[in-house]
């Protein structure tokens, strides 16, 4: 009875040692997922498994690095044991292996090396960390935590120095800002300060001294087809400029722009201004030249022996005493009846306005002298924000001044022409001249100009006639 038992008990186990056997059959037989086609050179990659071998993955892109170790390599499975001989003597069946079992060549994905892409540090060699999309080499600070790894510092990222691409700001060495480079979507580490201090001078001055202002102007060529005081003088050469008759213009060129008499030019704040006597006006034998050498108009009205404006009466005490006394500001009028304002803080009389349009532009006019005044850029940082569309614009003593902290703040970008820098004041300034080769006229590109400290330019905040008037 007790046989019986052990015999049923033995069958059984057989029959559970059959179905494993079969079981096992079952799983190997499981069709595997098709592998990915991995990435070829130059195509895009997020690690280096993604790559053909061998190639890497080096920011996202796969890249040649010679041949890689195998590191990965699937490690072959040892083959099924061998099943143990049934007890009727039959010879048992050979297990077959699971996935790793005999005939698995699954390869292990390819970890990557120091520098190349990685998206986790699953990605990457033993020894190496994930930190910036990069497999980098990391140092423990101390034991413990998950799998006893303990936490990692990572190393100071690698920032850009000047002209190296970046994406954001944080990409480059101090002192530098990534902007935007030709190409989409690439930056360019630039400096945010050129270093350079305003040098104080511009190319306003038409002369250093004197002597300077001895010149013909462009214009007084081209009227007199002339290239040169040589050729005027082959022009007049036989022509008496004590009595020039239809010469009369070509002999007094000659005198004003190319004899030059020690007393016949002057010149302050870098301008030209004639100051020998007269007694014609117009460019006529002793008369007052039109235009300095770059071209400058000049007063062409003899008074006084001098080419000046005519003197005017300074005296009147109510608006009455105007009438047919001279215009202040403007010595070619003279006041009809009504016309004019007596200006009572200088005794001056002046045309008088009565609303701003009948001021010339950047004027106001004064509604209880009547005379128009200089009106302020601004007198709020929102209208220097408005009308240069800026916020970095603010109204600064009544005029609009664009504020900085860096030259970058005055500029589109430090790539190319530097035309302002960030003065002491925090304000933009334009850096200035420091040699007379830069310096041309802008009305005539032809003129040489100089190169001098800057004239303070104060236009006068005093009074001013009015232009028209509507009554």
């Amino acid at each position: 009875m007790r046989s019986t038992s052990l015999f049923s008990l033995f069958g059984i186990a057989l029959c559970m040692s059959a179905a494993v056997v079969a079981c096992s059959g079952d799983d190997d037989d499981d069709t595997a997922p098709a592998p990915q086609t991995p990435s070829d050179l130059g195509q895009s990659c997020t690690r280096t498994a993604d790559c053909k071998s061998p190639l890497v993955c080096i920011d996202q892109v796969c890249e040649k690095k010679g041949t890689v170790p195998n590191a990965g390599a699937g490690n072959e499975g040892t083959g099924g044991s061998t099943g143990g001989t049934s007890a009727t003597g039959g010879t048992g069946g050979t297990a077959r292996g699971g996935s790793s079992g005999s005939g698995g060549t699954t390869p292990a994905p390819v970890l990557g090396g120091e520098g190349e892409s990685c998206t986790r540090a699953a990605d990457c060699q033993a020894a190496l960390r994930c930190f910036n999309q990069r497999c980098t080499a990391g140092e423990e600070t101390g034991s413990g935590g998950e799998g006893g790894m303990g936490p990692v510092t990572p190393p100071a990222p690698k920032l850009g120095e000047r002209g190296e691409t970046c994406a954001v700001s944080s990409d480059c060495a101090g002192g530098l800002a990534c902007l935007p480079a030709s190409t989409v979507g690439v930056g360019v580490c630039t400096v945010v300060n050129a270093g350079i201090t305003p040098t104080g001078n511009d190319c306003a001055a038409e002369c250093r001294d004197a002597a300077d202002c001895c010149q013909l102007p462009q214009s007084v060529l081209t009227s007199l087809a002339i290239k040169s005081c040589a050729d005027l003088d082959v022009l007049l050469t036989d022509v008496d400029c004590d009595n020039p008759g239809a010469a009369a213009s070509q002999c007094f060129a000659r005198q004003v722009y190319c004899s030059c008499a020690e007393d016949t030019w002057d010149c302050s704040d870098g301008v030209c201004s004639y100051v020998a006597s007269c007694e014609n006006s117009g460019f006529a034998s002793d008369g007052c030249p039109t235009v300095s050498r770059s071209g400058k108009t000049l007063v062409s009205s003899c008074n006084d022996n001098h080419c000046q404006l005519a003197a005017v009466d300074p005296t009147c005490s109510s608006d009455s005493d105007c009438d047919g006394k001279g215009v202040a500001d403007d010595g070619t009028d003279t006041c009809s009846a009504g016309e004019c304002t007596c200006y009572k803080a200088a005794h001056l009389c002046y045309r008088k306005c009565d609303v701003d349009i009948d001021c010339e532009p950047g004027r106001v006019c004064d509604g209880k002298t009547h005379v128009c005044t200089l009106a302020p850029e601004c007198t709020a940082d929102v209208d220097c924000q408005a009308a240069h569309m800026n916020v970095n614009n603010h109204c600064l003593d009544g005029l609009c001044k664009l504020t900085c902290e860096t030259d970058l703040d005055c500029n589109g970008n430090l790539l190319g022409a530097l035309s302002q820098v960030c003065n002491a004041d925090h304000v933009c300034e334009a850096i200035g001249c420091t040699q007379d080769a830069e310096c041309k006229s802008s009305s005539t590109p032809s003129v040489q100009m100089f190169c001098t400290p800057k004239v303070p330019v104060s236009e006068s905040a005093g009074p001013k006639s009015a232009i028209t008037t509507g009554k």
